[in-house]
């Protein structure tokens, strides 16, 4: 929407463009910009006069004078160059952000919004609130809401809703934390660091209510939110101090994976790794448990809740108390004890490997199509290894989390055949002798073992988790719409059609095209192929359309 404001030289400039916004803070010289200060004042008078009246409501003439006044701070941080935003007086700056807390504090006295978790009775409210997004996309409003402690109050303000909020008003809430998060990867001396700004938001309750909040629904512009949880994940250290099951943000974290209606959220396969950093005992939504002895597999929460477990190792699964006897004998060669806190840890296994393996699928089959070609090879002899474990040095990241993801995809022979050639660098040979035999007797077999139990569906992973310990797996996935194998020999053959030939068709009949989720995944295949552009500029066009045309478009 234009928000079209004359200048005293006559001229008249649209904030919603970038060389309107530019001029708007350039003219006269930015020293004498006070637009803020001689606006808020007039804005500061209409509500004294608005909560004057036995109605509380305001004249349409007076939503519209506020709803300019926060048009133009959206319009000025999302359109001007930074640069020339930065122009901005600090002063001028600081007096808008006071302003938004003193009209946060007063909404969450509000009963409407304890009651019914919405402020947008009037525009003015709803353009309020949504400034906050844009506004957090620039160094010094961040840096100042920091300072002021705005989400100290922005966090007291949702936690005042109790029951439920409106979904406009937790995504603007979500978005607006996620902007002032990401602004810090820029790394500016005037930002606490992301680490930092990570403990401020924990400690101030905001980070609790994101998480709260971040579940309002799919959101289409999600991406900043689910990048917020990207950065959160690799700070283990805080998760386990911060994600505990008597802590606030384990709590709501726990609360919303054991909630049946949000098991497709984006959200929610973020804090289920987040609970297994932080050794929550959480039921895992992994759909790749199976039998170990007749390989039964089936993903619905009924089946993986009622595979039993090993009693002893904790980690291996049986459909029937049949299958459990028939399989001892052999399972007995590899089945060590743990205590009940080594089997905490080892949910590590059960949610945040395969959540990892679904993020970065396309980057894994493509490295397997290479392999596998290179070699000769069936996918069946292939194995992935990943490393979580994250290094000594300080700010450093394991190499699974790292963007991009940092893997190893080789002959799973080389790992236990011969002199093991393949073998990992964190086996420590030439390095520490009675580690590297210690590894040898303790890995060796179990991965030797599990690679004789491979099916076509499977891929074999070999993993060092956070704690320094290794873990085989035999990983499956599959499609949401046609439940076809995603590791499958017949889908590593349709990725090097697509990759060689560009030819998607055999991908199309695999993946399904009918569900959102196939949609989605096949462009991330495009794009993963070199066939489509980045979903981060898919989603700029869709909002461009969207807050042009007042439309709902969405990516198929």
């Amino acid at each position: 929407m234009p928000i079209g404001i004359t200048l005293p030289n006559g001229r008249r400039v649209d904030v919603e463009t970038k060389a309107g916004a530019n001029y708007f803070i350039s003219y006269g010289g930015a020293e004498s910009f006070s637009f803020f200060s001689t606006n808020l004042e007039r804005s500061n008078q209409i509500y004294r006069s608005i909560s004057q009246r036995s109605s509380r409501k305001p004249t349409q003439s007076e939503i519209h004078e506020l709803t300019i006044v926060y048009g133009v701070a959206a319009g000025l941080a999302q359109n001007a160059d930074p640069d020339v935003f930065a122009q901005i007086p600090e002063g001028e700056l600081k007096l808008y952000i006071e302003h938004l807390m003193a009209r946060l504090r007063h909404h969450t006295k509000d009963p409407n919004w304890a009651n019914n978790g919405t402020i947008m009775t009037h525009l003015n409210d709803r353009v309020m609130i949504n400034s906050t997004v844009e506004l957090f996309m620039q160094t010094v409003p961040v840096k100042l809401a920091h300072q002021l402690n705005f989400f100290e109050t922005l966090a007291e303000f949702a936690a005042a809703a109790t029951t439920t909020i409106d979904d406009d008003d937790a995504e603007t809430m979500v978005m607006a934390v996620a902007n002032s998060l990401i602004s810090t990867f820029d790394q500016s001396p005037d930002l606490p660091s992301t680490d930092r700004t990570f403990k401020k938001l924990e400690a101030s309750g905001m980070l609790e209510q994101f998480i709260r909040l971040s579940t309002c629904k799919p959101v289409s512009s999600s991406r900043g939110v689910l990048k917020f949880y990207d950065e959160l994940i690799k700070r283990t250290k805080l998760l386990i101090k911060w994600f505990g099951s008597e802590t606030p943000c384990g709590k709501v974290a726990k609360k919303i994976v054991s909630d049946p209606k949000y098991r497709n959220h984006a959200v929610t396969p973020k804090l289920r790794a987040i609970l297994a950093f932080s050794n929550q005992e959480v039921h895992p939504e992994i759909e790749g448990r199976m039998c170990r002895y007749c390989n039964k597999n089936d993903p619905s929460a009924e089946f993986q809740h009622a595979l039993m477990k090993c009693s002893r190792c904790k980690s291996t699964y049986y459909c029937s108390k049949e299958c459990q006897r028939a399989d001892w004998k052999r399972h007995k060669k590899s089945c060590i004890p743990v205590s009940s806190s080594e089997a905490r840890a080892n949910l590590f296994a059960e949610n945040t490997v395969q959540q990892t393996i679904w993020k970065n699928y396309v980057p894994i089959m493509k490295e397997i199509v290479r392999v596998t070609g290179l070699t000769g090879l069936p996918k069946r002899e292939i194995l992935l290894e990943m490393d979580f474990v994250t290094p000594p040095q300080r700010g450093g990241l394991a190499p699974a989390l790292r963007d991009p993801v940092e893997f190893k995809v080789a002959p799973a022979r080389g790992y236990f055949e011969g002199d093991r050639p393949d073998e990992p660098d964190w086996f420590y040979k030439g390095q520490d002798r009675a580690c590297y035999e210690k590894n040898i007797r303790a890995k060796v077999p179990v991965l030797k073992e599990t690679f004789e139990r491979l099916q076509d569906q499977h891929l074999l992973a070999f993993v060092r988790s956070p704690s320094g310990g290794g873990g085989c797996y035999r990983i499956t996935l599959q499609s949401e719409e046609t439940m076809n194998p995603l590791f499958g020999q017949k889908t590593v053959d349709a990725c090097r059609k697509a990759i060689e030939d560009e030819d998607f068709s055999d991908l199309k009949d695999i993946i399904g095209v009918n569900t959102p989720a196939s949609q989605s995944m096949m462009r991330t295949f495009r794009r993963g192929f070199g066939a489509m552009p980045e979903e981060d500029e898919l989603n700029a066009v869709r909002e461009m359309l969207n807050r042009c045309y007042g439309a709902s478009f969405d990516i198929r």
